[in-house]
Formats: C-alpha cells, structure tokens, sequence
C-alpha cells in the first residue's frame, strides 16, 4: 500500500508540474528531490529504531506523515511555486523514511520458514507490485478527473460567454468553435494526462480579424477560458492525490497488526 501511494504520488507529482506549472522535466524531478532526500536521511534513524521500540509506533508516524503529506499536495493550487511543492514532498518523504524501512525490517525477522533471501525477494515483489498498481490507479483516476473537470471548465466559459450581451452574435459564434474544437480534444487529453495546449494572445488573434482581436470581450474571454482549463487541470490532481492518501492511511491497519513485534 505504501509503496502503491507512493511511486504513484510521485509520478503525479511530476505530470502535475510539467502540465499545469509548465516544468521542464529537469525542473520537475529537481522539485521532488526533497521527498526521497529526506527519506534518504530518516532510513538509517528508523532502522535503529526497530531494535528501541515497538515497530508499530514507527511504522504510525511514518504512515501519518505519508498520508499529511499526500493530503496536502492535493490542495496545491494552479500557480503552486516550488517551495509550496518542496515541504509537502518532505513530509512524505519523512513519513516514507520512518515506515517503510522499519516495516522491511519486521517483515525480514518474521518471515516463517522462509530464509532471509526468500524475505528479501518477496519484500522487493511487492514493492514493485505496488508501484506498477499504484500507478495504474492513480492514472485512471487522474484520466477520469481531467475529463469531467476539463468538459465541466469549458462548459462554465461557453455559458458565460453566451450570457454575456456585450460580445456580438459573430463574436459568440467564433468562441463556440474553438470551444467545440476543445471539447473534441478533451478524451485525448484525458489519457495523455496532460493540461490543453492553448495558444497565446498573439496566436489567437492572428486568426480572427484585426478589429475583433482588438475588442476588450474578445481579450476577456480568451483571459477567462485560459485560467478556467488551468484550474481545471489543477483540481483534476486532487482526486489522485486524496486517493494516493487514502492508500498510505490503509497501510496503519497491518503496522497494527505488528503489536509487538520486533
């Protein structure tokens, strides 16, 4: 389970900055350095740990942490700036660094029959289980959010506009074929979990006539459309993020179940 909120919340992680922020892909894997760094730095401390006290109190701050952290990248907004991502990815990188060593560990010592290579490859089995599940939920549910929060956005601006007695018949017309042409792209865009291409001022008013492009509703609404697919694509990130939470807070049911164990 931690390992499925994991690798899956980090993979999100990094879409979200390319396609809402607009990272380079150097830029993005910079940002989440903090969570794996410092969860570089608790593993060691957590290890120790084990042999001091109960691993189910390790393994509940750490599975705390991991679902804190995780809760609040959900609530990043559309213009997040790298410090805003840094602390959060901390926090789970503190939790990770606390659970799941202390956990490997207890799974190494308990093992039943098995030898401790058997532990060791059963331990990395499902990990790797974790990450390929965790990855496979959290795109799906990203899919599905994009596409219901990015139809719901363009909905918003078409009835806006059309409500709207200052923007000409033409100029509503205009509007409701790119807004169209947007609803067309919205499944592919979905999939691809990415945020729409829009084009720039410049771009947009290089296809319509001098005199439109100039009109003050026709700079509003391009204004307007633009920060309503970007916030869109911003909340559709909630929903995996709250999921990937859900799934580090489940894991406190088996560190329970550790009671004593050492």
């Amino acid at each position: 389970l931690l390992s499925a909120a994991l690798m899956g919340a980090v993979f999100l992680a990094v879409i979200y900055m390319v396609s809402v922020l607009g990272y380079s892909e150097v830029k993005a894997a910079v940002a989440v350095t903090p969570l794996p760094a410092t969860g570089a730095v608790l593993a060691p401390l957590s290890g120790r740990l084990v042999d001091r006290v109960p691993p189910y109190a390790t393994g509940l701050i750490g599975v705390a942490a991991f679902a804190t952290g995780l809760l609040l990248l959900a609530g990043l907004p559309a213009g997040a700036a790298w410090g805003d991502i840094a602390w959060r990815a901390m926090i789970v990188g503190f939790g990770s660094g606390f659970s799941i060593p202390s956990l490997a560990t207890v799974a190494m010592r308990h093992g039943g029959a098995q030898t401790p290579v058997q532990s060791s490859a059963a331990i990395n089995w499902a990990r790797q289980m974790g990450f390929v599940i965790g990855v496979a939920v959290l795109t799906a549910v990203l899919t599905g959010s994009l596409r219901a929060d990015l139809s719901n956005a363009v909905a918003g601006v078409r009835e806006q506009v059309f409500a709207d007695s200052s923007i000409p018949t033409m100029g509503k017309a205009m509007i409701g074929v790119r807004l169209n042409e947007l609803e067309r792209q919205i499944d592919q865009i979905a999939s691809e979990g990415r945020s729409p291409d829009i084009p720039s001022q410049t771009e947009m008013a290089s296809r319509v006539p001098v005199e439109v492009a100039q009109a003050r509703w026709f700079q509003q609404t391009f204004i307007a459309l633009r920060e309503a697919l970007r916030n869109a694509a911003a909340g559709a990130f909630d929903g995996p993020f709250l999921t990937a939470s859900l799934l580090a807070l489940a894991a406190a049911v088996p560190v329970l179940l550790l009671g004593g164990r050492r």
